[in-house]
C-alpha cells in the first residue's frame, strides 16, 4: 500500500515581503559583539605578503586590517 502525501506535508510559500523581512533578521545578531565567525578567503601570495608586512609595520594583526577594511567597505552601503 502506497502512502499518499497530504497538502499539510507540503511547504507553503511565503509572501515576498515576509521573505525579505526574514532574510534581514537572519543576518542580524541581537548583540553583534557577542561572538565572531571564522571566514576563509583565498589571496594571491603577493597580496598576502603585503598584508603581512603592513600588519607588522603597524604592530597589528592581519585580522585587524581585514576587519577594518571590511567595516569601511560596508559603511558605503549603510549611507
Amino acid at each position: 500500500m502506497a502512502v499518499q502525501k497530504t497538502n499539510s506535508m507540503k511547504r507553503q510559500p511565503k509572501s515576498a515581503a515576509r521573505e525579505s523581512a526574514d532574510i534581514s533578521k537572519a543576518f542580524t545578531s541581537r548583540n553583534q559583539s557577542d561572538h565572531t565567525v571564522k571566514l576563509t578567503v583565498e589571496l594571491d601570495s603577493r597580496l598576502h605578503r603585503e598584508l603581512k608586512a603592513a600588519a607588522a609595520l603597524q604592530s597589528v594583526t592581519m585580522r585587524e586590517i581585514i576587519h577594518d577594511a571590511v567595516e569601511a567597505e560596508l559603511q558605503k552601503y549603510k549611507n
